[in-house]
């Protein structure tokens, strides 16, 4: 009977021993991250039969559970992917607007600039300080087309290396996530749970979860299985399964994403990883970054192509026609690393003012190449290359296999390599090759406006002398044309007449017998047509229907949109994360005061125990001295 007193007696001792070390192992580590609130079971042990009836046998603590939930803390680690993800996208768009946005180092007060250096020289054609004026606000516009595509290139870069840096430590965490595994499934033959090898582990695949969207199916042996979000296995029981970052096969500047497989290692796209700092990135690097340098492209070559194609039209101080004042980045062309053909696709920009700043992905079947827009996703399906789409003439050499693939950049190096092509001011083209004048013995009050030289290109016979003899008040005959000469041209007071690559405008109420003649504008050399002609593509819409400074405009206002919209979106979900944590904690998490008072309580249940003890060792010794 003493000994039975005394089991009783120590199995409460040991039930509030293990309690209150429960309750200190709390206590410790309120502020250990991931750390699950613990708390001791217990149960009565087995009653024993006696006369009287079943008499109990004392306590026995059956294990330390974690106060855990595991819908709450999927709800954590969904909610911390979220936030880790549009952090990272938020951040990176904010950079990306400052540096687009920004009035000191933007486009718009240089291309402002260098426009009011055109107009400069149209009222001083002959003055070669303000064609020095001209080609310096050039260089600079130049200078900061490069800056800025230079500012964006380094994102690109940061961007590849954060890749990088995030793969590197989702295979760190996966593989110590198995490692764990292979320690809990060791002791699984205990009946007893490791709970701090546990919240270590989820820990971990909460970090995980900041990098890339997983989800875990727990085993019976007590490990976790982990997948990527569209389901390939991270980590199976004590193997994890490496992520690599390799040069991109369409682009091998920009890295990609490799999973090691028990059947080999596949690409895997941002798409199939889900969410987390990972894709994070891939979504600003292949969106707003890529539509950046691509729209800064696009108007590089618009402005260029535009102004080119003016300049060319007028003749410098030399009389010579005018050469490209710019030179710019051509389209690049990517064959996919995986081809097992021969083909290689070119690009040529055929007419900038049609450019949308997207890139294509060309794909060949065997039997028709598939062209696909990746701005929209817009496919167009040919027989055969070269094709012309968006002002782009797409063609291939050589052979391409059924598979091939190919990517095609036309705007992403335009701003790089955009340049000025000139650097003698004499050679600014700010006359106009042409010039018209009215015959002195004219008796009708007919005027004629000055020609202006239509493109693309200046006609071989430009220059030719052409003569107007009006026969009547409403006809005229054309001579001098070089195409031929037209006889009884009907006329109308304002219209408009075009040869040999010009036009111009013949108004008033001229008589039969006047006429009026075209040719070159030689020793023009004060003319400023073309000058005041290369002034108006200013207000020209030539990218699209958008003028150069509403391109550039646009392109700031979309960015700036989507990192406002990035910034809303992780405030959300920062609160959502702030939401699913106090949840978790409300349940999980240590509660000091609680604690406190469980203290307390297991203090009173020792000392209680302890009393209880030295009571029937009190009795035992009086029981013995009876005997003796």
């Amino acid at each position: 009977m003493g000994s039975s007193l005394f089991e009783v007696g120590l199995s409460g001792l040991r039930a509030a021993q293990i309690s209150i070390t429960t309750t200190g192992h709390n206590i410790a580590n309120v502020d250990t991250p991931g750390f699950t609130r613990q708390v001791s079971q217990q149960s009565a042990e087995v009653s024993q039969f006696s006369g009287a009836g079943f008499i109990g046998k004392g306590v026995r603590t059956d294990s330390v559970k974690r106060v855990y939930d595991e819908f709450l803390v999927a709800q954590l680690r969904d909610a911390g992917t979220r936030e880790a993800g549009s952090a990272v996208l938020s951040q990176q768009l904010g950079r990306l607007s400052g540096l687009l946005g920004d009035e000191t180092t933007g486009v718009n007060p240089v291309l402002t600039n260098f426009f009011a250096a055109v107009n400069d020289v149209a009222q001083h054609p002959n003055d070669l300080t303000a064609r020095n004026a001209l080609l310096s606000s050039a260089n600079t516009f130049a200078v900061r087309l490069q800056d800025i595509d230079g500012e964006i290139q380094r994102l690109r870069g940061d961007t590849n290396m954060a890749i990088d840096r995030v793969v590197t430590e989702i295979n760190t965490i996966s593989k110590q996530v198995a490692e764990i595994n292979d320690q809990i499934a060791l002791q699984a033959n205990s009946g007893q749970t490791p709970n701090d090898l546990l919240d270590l582990r989820d820990r971990l695949i909460g970090d995980l979860a900041k990098n890339v969207r997983v989800t875990t199916t727990s085993m019976p042996d007590g490990t976790v299985n982990v997948f990527l979000g569209s389901g390939q296995a991270l980590v199976v029981n004590n193997q994890s399964y490496k992520l690599a970052a390799v040069n991109d096969p369409q682009f091998a500047s920009d890295r990609a994403l490799t999973l090691q497989t028990q059947s080999g290692t596949v690409y895997v796209t941002p798409s199939q990883v889900g969410g987390g700092e990972l894709v994070g990135h891939f979504a600003f690097r292949d969106g707003a970054l890529t539509d950046a340098q691509n729209e800064l492209g696009r108007v590089a070559q618009a402005f260029a192509f535009s102004v080119n194609q003016q300049h060319r039209l007028g003749t410098d101080r030399n009389g010579s026609f005018g050469a490209d004042l710019f030179g710019v980045g051509a389209p690049q062309a990517y064959s996919d690393g995986r081809n097992t053909g021969t083909g290689a696709v070119s690009a040529t920009i055929v007419d900038a003012t049609q450019l949308t700043g997207s890139d294509y992905d060309v794909s060949w079947d065997g039997t028709n190449y598939t062209v696909r827009r990746t701005s929209d996703g817009t496919t167009q399906t040919f027989g055969s290359l070269p094709q012309t789409l968006d002002g782009v003439q797409i063609s291939i050499a050589g052979a391409a296999n059924a598979g091939d693939s190919f990517r095609v950049l036309p705007t992403r190096f335009a701003a790089q390599n955009f340049s000025v092509a000139i650097g003698d001011p004499n050679r600014v083209a700010a006359n106009t090759p042409v010039r018209s004048s009215a015959s002195l013995a004219n008796l009708g009050n007919g005027t004629i406006s000055a020609p202006s030289v239509v493109g693309p290109t200046a006609n071989p016979n430009l220059q030719q002398p052409v003569t107007i003899t009006f026969t009547s008040a409403t006809t005229f005959n054309v001579s001098g044309t070089g195409t031929g000469n037209p006889t009884g041209v009907a006329y109308t007071a304002g219209g408009t007449v075009t040869y040999n690559g010009w036009t111009l405008k013949i108004d008033g109420s001229p008589r039969a017998g006047d006429t009026f003649t075209v040719g070159a504008n030689t020793g023009g050399t004060g003319d400023n047509g073309n000058a005041q002609a290369l002034a108006s593509l200013q207000t020209s819409q030539i990218v699209r229907g958008e003028t150069l400074a509403g391109a550039y405009g646009s392109l700031v206002a979309d960015v700036g949109n989507e990192a406002a919209a990035a910034q809303i979106t992780h405030l959300a979900h920062e609160q959502m994360r702030s939401n699913a944590f106090d949840a978790h904690q409300e349940l999980s998490g240590v509660n000091l005061d609680e604690e406190a008072a469980n203290l307390l309580r297991y203090q009173a249940a020792y000392q209680a125990a302890a009393k209880f003890t030295s009571i029937v060792q009190s009795l035992f010794d009086e029981f013995l001295q009876r005997l003796g």
